[in-house]
């Protein structure tokens, strides 16, 4: 039998213990942004710096060249965020990586293909695995196990209510999100819109947000300078600021509508 003094030590040791585990574990979360098939291969491979979308500025499921003066070339960045997921691996050593975590789009359910999350999830692990760097806990978002939210749409917003619920049912308070630079101010007003809606233990979460740009120049500016200068001074990177722009407005009036078409991918 403990004494008095001897159990309220225990508490207390256990009581810091557990706010020092919990202040250190971390789930990254890398951001979607479409997968397509190559056209040489035929293998689902993430969405180039820039991509050539349909009329609607969705994902074409088949890759066609890029093409910058193309009306509907805008960003990809899927490859773009893997990357820059591996360095904020490095760097922040998360407890869980989640990657592209939501369920297909219209565009693969329609035609039986393999989630975004999947294809993320398997070429982090081999990159990873290739580069040497140490082992990491690699989560693919699992349909099975969310069908309660099967009926909501497959967007960015609904991807970062499942980032949070997941760091949640985790015991993990700290959330590390990255995605391509033209996509974060959307993205993040999105998460903060998450964070103060009233849901449970959201307000406990510490959120940081990263541009994948950013990661990139700060890891290795002679490798990715030329690229990322290559990206923001692209014409598809205006065409995809301006809807950006569009997003942000839409979401603080309150009338945001993401595209859900049998061809929409990531909105």
């Amino acid at each position: 039998m403990l004494t008095y003094h001897q159990h309220c030590c225990s508490w207390f040791t256990l009581k810091t213990w557990r706010w020092f585990v919990e202040k250190e574990r971390t789930l990254l979360a890398i951001l979607g942004r479409g997968i397509q098939k190559t056209a040489s291969d035929g293998l689902w491979d993430l969405t180039e710096d820039i991509e050539v979308c349909d009329e609607r500025f969705a994902h074409l499921p088949i890759r066609v060249p890029q093409d910058d003066d193309h009306p509907n070339s805008i960003v990809g960045g899927g490859h773009l965020n893997l990357l820059a997921g591996l360095k904020l691996a490095e760097k922040l050593d998360p407890t869980i990586i989640v990657c592209a975590y939501g369920y297909r789009s219209e565009y693969l359910k329609s035609i039986d293909a393999p989630s975004e999350s999947m294809i993320m999830s398997i070429k982090f692990i081999d990159l990873n695995f290739m580069t040497g760097r140490a082992t990491r806990k690699v989560c693919a978002f699992d349909e099975e196990a969310w069908t309660h939210l099967a009926d909501r749409p497959s967007n960015t917003n609904q991807e970062i209510d499942n980032i949070f619920r997941q760091a949640l049912f985790a015991g993990i308070y700290n959330v590390a999100i990255v995605a391509v630079g033209v996509h974060t101010w959307r993205s993040n007003l999105m998460a903060q819109l998450h964070l103060s809606s009233g849901m449970p233990h959201y307000n406990q979460i510490n959120l940081q947000f990263y541009a994948s740009e950013n990661v990139l120049l700060e890891a290795d500016p002679e490798k990715y300078g030329e690229r990322c200068r290559a990206l923001t001074g692209s014409k598809s990177y205006q065409r995809n600021f301006q809807k950006e722009q569009d997003g942000v407005n839409a979401l603080l009036s309150g009338k945001y509508n993401s595209i859900q078409s049998a061809s929409t991918s990531k909105a």
